[in-house]
């Protein structure tokens, strides 16, 4: 039982609105409050007047309501709420109202990287966002479908064809660094010899007309990119129900075309197919002056096939804010379109992530790459386990783990509308705001669990009057948010917010560990605490889960 959502819920059937509790800095002033500031101007009062009325009009079975000020302050019944938050986690029931959402899809378009380069840091935010939103709608019961929409069609594979020609050959192509170089190398010449993007165009015109020689070019372009791609999914335990490119959706281009010309949307604008989407953006570009089709239509297509053969709720752009323009036009089509999928499609938008010597761009070869941080923090970690607990088992694998989790945990922690400089010192922190620290918290708690592996603690044989001190009685107020806390996750479709609460209830937890004997003479007590470090393993573990981090028993 959430008792926040109960109060939040009696609140909002007398104010009719949205409310937010507060957790008060001091116990003695509650469990949570509400401010009643909000509600002065509407209700043309003072916040302390509004606080008593409400006092009055409020009542909760084991919840003690009093105006304080301009505050309404909640005291909840301790025993009750103690034995219900944690018979619910260690019975995991801690996750409600999965059932209501059974039937709504959520479609998650994320990751997508562009063949035939390589998957560099820049690609890791959609990655990671994306996963974490899949997992995060899954434990609330959605229906959801995970989609990587590979960049797979375009000018740029002309632009190979043609390196390859001029510098290579394609039994020379084996890999995704044999194609960064190619594509460099042709923007170096096309710099001094413009006329090569003009034959880089013809080669993907020939490419859209089903051209045999140019197919067989890009089809080893996705063979050896995807076979690369595989090994960061797999590292990084990344998971797609579908992997779809662009050229996929092809062959509807003319049914989306149909409704685009049945709905009068379509013009010819100095020779390009557009849409006009109003004064306040450009058109959406479909069609070049060749005929060949550009991101705008490619996009419209896929999202009127998954219209038609999912039927979704919502379906999510996991894409970062440098396409926000783009996003906004094609979107404003499918709303001309048909005004009701305007609630469908949502551009999930995230800033831009860097390290401390500049961006990154592929065309000059700066771009830095996955796999190589991967295998730097994996590094860098090793040398912490080695410092600090050289006789630790499996050392290669909790590191791993630990590695790809730190640079994880560092992007969702971090609000996806912020811009992330990557640093190494605070991302391997064990101390800080960091993926090392919770996972650190969770291995203790799974040693504690071992030494104490004896003793019993079933539910039935907890005394939750034992449960005296404050830092017992902040830490089972954290596990209590959990529930909660994914709402407010998926309602923002912000993973951070799940992220920032396991630091908290990892500090929580290391306050009561750090003041309380868990393992002591008394049985029972020994017995009760051991409850509250079961349940913050389980929760930890979903949570972590979730965020799609890996978390060894020992570190």
């Amino acid at each position: 039982m959430d008792f926040k959502i109960i109060i939040e819920k009696e609140l909002k059937k007398i104010i009719d609105e949205e409310t937010s509790l507060e957790i008060p800095p001091n116990p003695e002033m509650g469990d949570y409050a509400f401010p009643c500031f909000t509600l002065s101007k509407k209700l043309k009062k003072s916040p302390i007047d509004i606080a008593k009325e409400l006092e009055k009009k409020i009542k909760i079975d084991s919840i003690e309501v009093k105006s304080t000020g301009p505050y309404l302050n909640f005291f909840i019944n301790k025993n009750l709420f103690n034995k219900q938050i944690i018979t619910s986690i260690l019975n995991k029931e801690f996750i409600k109202n999965k059932i209501k959402n059974e039937d709504k899809t959520i479609i998650i378009d994320f990751s997508a990287p562009n063949v035939a380069k390589h998957m560099g840091i820049h690609n890791l935010r959609s990655t990671v966002i994306g996963q974490a939103l899949y997992n995060l709608y899954k434990s609330k019961g959605y229906q959801v479908i995970g989609i990587n929409h590979l960049g797979d069609w375009g000018t740029n594979f002309g632009q190979l064809i043609v390196g390859i020609k001029m510098f290579s050959s394609l039994d020379n192509i084996n890999h995704v660094k044999d194609l960064n170089k190619i594509y460099v190398k042709f923007h170096e010449e096309a710099e001094k010899k413009p006329n090569l993007m003009d034959l880089a165009r013809e080669e993907f015109t020939k490419l859209e007309n089903g051209d045999l020689e140019a197919k067989k070019y890009w089809e080893k372009f996705v063979e050896i990119s995807l076979k690369d791609y595989n090994k960061i999914y797999n590292r990084l335990n990344i998971t797609f129900d579908e992997i779809k490119g662009e050229s996929e959706y092809i062959e509807h281009i003319n049914y989306a075309l149909k409704i685009l010309e049945t709905n009068k949307l379509t013009k010819i604008d100095d020779g390009a197919l557009v849409v006009d989407v109003g004064n306040d953006m450009p058109p959406c570009l479909l069609k070049k002056k060749d005929g060949s089709t550009l991101y705008g239509l490619r996009d419209i297509t896929a999202g009127l096939y998954r219209l038609k053969e999912y039927n979704p709720y919502k379906i999510l752009y996991v894409v970062d804010i440098a396409q926000a323009l783009h996003f906004k036009q094609w979107f404003k089509v499918m709303e001309l379109i048909e005004p009701k999928y305007k609630t469908i499609f949502e551009h999930i938008i995230f800033g831009r992530l860097s390290f401390k010597d500049g961006s990154m761009s592929t065309r000059k070869g700066k771009v830095v790459i996955l796999e190589e941080v991967l295998d730097k923090a994996k590094d860098k970690v090793k040398k912490i386990i080695m410092n600090k607990n050289p006789n630790l088992k499996n050392k290669d694998d909790v590191a791993e783990m630990v590695g790809s989790g730190a640079i994880v945990f560092n992007d969702l922690f971090n609000d996806r509308l912020h811009n992330i400089i990557f640093d190494w010192d605070k991302i391997l922190d064990f101390e800080g705001d960091t993926g090392p620290y919770v996972q650190y918290t969770f291995a203790r708690c799974c040693a504690i669990l071992r030494k104490s592996s004896t003793l019993i603690s079933n539910v039935e044989n907890i005394n939750f009057e034992l449960i005296k001190e404050v830092c017992e009685l902040n830490l089972i107020k954290n596990l209590s948010l959990f529930d909660s806390i994914l709402d407010k996750s998926i309602k923002d479709n912000k993973p951070s917010h799940l992220a920032k609460y396991l630091i908290n209830l990892s500090r929580s937890f290391n306050a009561f560990y750090g003041k309380n004997k868990i393992i002591c003479d008394d049985k029972e007590l020994t017995n009760t605490r051991i409850s509250l470090v079961k349940s913050t393993k389980i929760i930890l573990k979903k949570g972590l889960n979730i965020l799609n981090i890996k978390h060894p028993e020992e570190m």
